[in-house]
């Protein structure tokens, strides 16, 4: 997470708020391979990415 300017502490809570939102594959993955999949297919997306910067954003805001 270097690289993206996030703190561990907000690399962490955003990963978490990102899992803790509805998704259509609600149930967790069976195995490393599924996760690594999931994992990939957010990254892919975008989807991942952007919420990182939600989260970001909001804590730059709460902080300020």
């Amino acid at each position: 997470m270097e690289h993206t300017g996030l703190s561990v502490q907000e690399a962490r809570s955003a990963i978490e708020q990102y899992e803790a939102a509805p998704r259509a594959q609600a149930t967790a993955p069976t195995s490393v391979d599924a996760l690594t999949a999931r994992l990939l297919a957010a990254q892919t997306s975008g989807s991942l990415a952007q919420r990182v910067r939600e989260v970001v954003r909001a804590n730059q805001t709460h902080a300020a």
